[in-house]
This record gives C-alpha cells, structure tokens and sequence, in this order.
C-alpha cells in the first residue's frame, strides 16, 4: 500500500469516526478539505452563553459556578459586572481573583456550594464524547458529574449543554428533577434542580 493510500484511508477512518462521535464537530468540518476547522477551546461572548443556555441573569443564584470558563471568562466577566458573585474554572484560565486554572476533573467542588452551575459545550460534550468511546475515562466523567450535582446547594441548579440523557435518566427523581430543551433537532440543554431539603 502507498503513503498516499494508506494517508485516504486514515483520513476516511477519521471521519467516519467523527461523523459517529461528534456529530457538531462533523457538521462543521463536513467538507472535502482534509484539514479540520477549529471546533474545541472556543471563546464564546457572554450574551450568546446566555442565549444559548436561555439564562435569565435576574434568577441565578449565587454563588455561581462556569465549568470551562475559558481563557477569558467572559460570562463570569459579564456576571460580576451585574453583581453576582460568579467564579471560573479552566485549564487555559490564570489562578486570579475568581478564576481558577484546573482540570474540571481534579477541580474540589465541595457539597452544598454552588447555586448555580453552568456548563456550556465543555463538560457534557468530553463526557458524551469519552462514554461513545468507551475509554473507562468515562468512569471519570460519571462520578465528577455526581461530585458536581452534589456540590449544588439545596435549591441550586446546573444548567449545561450539550444534555446527557444516558446519566440524566439515572438521577434519583426525589433528589433532582431533569428538564431537557430541544435547542435544534440534534442539540439539547438540560437543567437539573437539586430539591430543598427540609
């Protein structure tokens, strides 16, 4: 087999493989260039967070905790400029003020913290993406998720994207209530709401 066969036939294997891992990664790159688009790490603007994540800014509460906040931190930015105590965590973020620079996966979130905890198209979609690939990685994710759901105080909720039914489904229904919202066909958010515990 040639260099040049053997290079078509493991750009094809690529594809397919992201075409059955991540199907917004796909869509993105779905073209005849060989070389992929930038898809992870993306800085996105605090007004298309909260759009996306349909937050209403006037109903969170505090403290909050963004889960891949990103290098600049921009709704944690946008939220303390509207006088909410928000905090960052991030692997490309500096240890700052109310940023920290940390794997989600190593991150102490301690029980009964967080308000309100958002995620955007980081956490959910690493979990999705380590579960269809059955690494035991998954495993990790799995029980970070639960750390994260327990960190929640009483009445606290976690708002993230992309949703993770194959967990979700799992939660003990006196503890959380799960609500799915379909953004488009092949994309949904989820808020889970930990209940008061009297």
């Amino acid at each position: 087999m040639s260099v040049q066969e053997i290079e078509e036939r493991h750009y094809k294997r690529i594809r397919t493989f992201i075409k059955k891992t991540n199907r917004v990664v796909y869509k993105i790159n779905h073209n005849a260039n060989k070389n992929a688009k930038s898809f992870m790490c993306s800085e996105y603007s605090s007004k298309f967070q909260i759009r996306l994540l349909g937050i209403n800014i006037c109903t969170l509460k505090e403290p909050i905790l963004d889960i891949g906040c990103g290098e600049q931190g921009n709704l944690v930015k946008y939220l303390r400029k509207n006088h909410l105590r928000a905090y960052g965590i991030d692997r490309l973020q500096e240890n700052t003020g109310y940023f920290r620079s940390i794997d989600w996966l190593e991150f102490d979130y301690f029980q009964l913290k967080w308000g309100t905890i958002i995620s955007k198209i980081s956490f959910s979609n690493h979990f999705i993406h380590h579960f269809t690939q059955n690494d035991g990685i998954d495993i990790l994710y799995a029980q970070t998720y639960m750390k994260i759901l327990k960190s929640l105080d009483n009445g606290g909720k976690w708002i993230y994207a992309p949703s993770v039914p194959f967990i979700e489904n799992l939660l003990p229904k006196d503890e959380f209530s799960v609500q799915r919202i379909q953004i488009n066909e092949s994309f949904s958010k989820t808020i889970v709401h930990k209940f008061l515990v009297l």
